[in-house]
Parts: C-alpha cells; sequence; structure tokens
C-alpha cells in the first residue's frame, strides 16, 4: 500500500490564542535603527524560510538550530508589512517582534498575510538570532 504524508503548510492558530505581548505603544521599541536591524535580519529569514533547496541555510537563523523550520518553496516570500519590536525588560538584549509578512502560492497564485511573533536575541551588531517562532494568525487577500 501507499501512504500520503502531508507537506508542511503554513500553520493555522487556534482563536484567541494567547500572544506573549499586547500590542501597546508605550512597550514598542522606538530606536529607530535598531528597528530597521531587525525588519532586515526578518527579510533575509523569510526569503530563506520559504525558498525551496535552502532548508539547510535556515539553521544559521535560529539559536537552537533543532527549532529551524522551512516551508522549502510551498510559499513564495511577497512582502513584509508591521514589524513592531518591544524590549524585554527581563533579560537585555532581547526582543519581542510582531510582523505581518505576505506569502503567495506558488502553483495558484493565491496570496496570504502571515503574523508571527519571534523572540529574537541580539548577538552582535546587526546579529540577531531566533529564540522562537511562533504563528499568530493567518488571512487569505
Amino acid at each position: 500500500g501507499y501512504s500520503v504524508i502531508d507537506l508542511p503548510q503554513p500553520y493555522m492558530p487556534k482563536p484567541n490564542q494567547q500572544v506573549t505581548v499586547s500590542e501597546n505603544e508605550e512597550n514598542k521599541n522606538t530606536n529607530a535603527a535598531l528597528n530597521n536591524e531587525v525588519r532586515s535580519f526578518l527579510e533575509s529569514f523569510f526569503r530563506t524560510y520559504t525558498a525551496k533547496d535552502r532548508s539547510d541555510e535556515t539553521k544559521f537563523f535560529f539559536k537552537d538550530s533543532a527549532k529551524a523550520q522551512s516551508l522549502n518553496g510551498l510559499m513564495n516570500y511577497v512582502s513584509m508589512g508591521d514589524v513592531s519590536v518591544y524590549e524585554k525588560k527581563s533579560n537585555k538584549g532581547q526582543y519581542i517582534v510582531r510582523c505581518s509578512v505576505k506569502l503567495e502560492q506558488p502553483v495558484t497564485g493565491i496570496q496570504s498575510n502571515h503574523n508571527y511573533e519571534f523572540s529574537l536575541q541580539q548577538d552582535g551588531q546587526d546579529k540577531f538570532e531566533i529564540l522562537t517562532m511562533k504563528p499568530v494568525s493567518y488571512e487569505i487577500n
């Protein structure tokens, strides 16, 4: 017989899923240089995360390479939307980042918006590592 093994798909979160930070303007980081560095890092990550045959490279973005994930060409990266950076008060150099990403299914061309929450650690100038990555919401345009 045959077994059908499903390929990884963007995750659909449960309704009312808890998020780590509330979108509170008071906690938002206002350092434009840091916000731009985080945005550039995430754009590079999503290009690699969605690219076919580059799944091995995603481990370089994660502090724990065992947590590395990849869509391996199932979705194409289109653009980065809003990026909000929140500094963790308890741990200096660690940030909670909420971001919106537009992805496209290569076969159908259907685009969808995906919101993610990352926990990042700064590791030197312009260098970040992903501690955790979790999907928050998903919406088809």
